[in-house]
């Protein structure tokens, strides 16, 4: 299939399944922002990752899509707030502290950007997106241990860029 066609063929899907999934997003998170965000991701993998899947299991894969995403931002979002709420009650809290953490997230996230592409499209995948190695491999052609394999490549990146000293076994410091 041409680029020509794959983009016509990526308008179809889009033009026939972004209002209802939109409204199924919706729906699942109660929240309009989180719900374009979940949709526009789907779609974003589908062009991504387009291996001539025919048009009618586009469809069912969509709306599954759709619904694992949903899940796994609730379920992050839920884990966020317990750990702030916890973390808050544990810790006094000023507005350096917290503009501390968000320099070293983006920090991160920087050196993330800045592997090679594998490793960073699977760092991506299972730390930003929360998959486990075999969605993750599925999604980009690795078996499981590929995967880990560039989540270690990743994480040794990582600790090398922060100084952090860590042997297997040994609780990090």
């Amino acid at each position: 299939m041409t680029e020509s066609e794959k983009n016509l063929y990526f308008q179809e899907i889009f033009k026939r399944n972004y209002q209802k999934l939109f409204l199924y997003a919706l729906y699942l998170t109660g929240n309009e922002e989180d719900a374009r965000d979940v949709v526009g991701d789907v779609f974003r993998r589908v062009l991504e990752n387009y291996h001539g899947v025919l048009l009618a299991q586009v469809d069912s894969y969509l709306f599954a899509a759709t619904k694992s995403h949903c899940i796994d931002l609730i379920r992050h979002k839920k884990r966020t707030h317990e750990f702030v709420k916890y973390y808050i009650g544990q810790n006094d809290l000023d507005e350096h502290t917290f503009d501390s953490y968000d320099q070293r997230l983006d920090d991160i996230l920087e050196t993330i950007h800045a592997m090679p592409e594998k490793t960073r499209r699977v760092m991506e995948l299972c730390y930003l997106e929360d998959m486990t190695y075999k969605e993750a491999g599925e999604l980009i052609g690795l078996a499981p241990n590929g995967i880990k394999k560039h989540i270690l490549k990743g994480l040794q990146t990582i600790r090398q860029k922060f100084n952090v000293n860590y042997k297997k076994g040994a609780a990090p410091k």
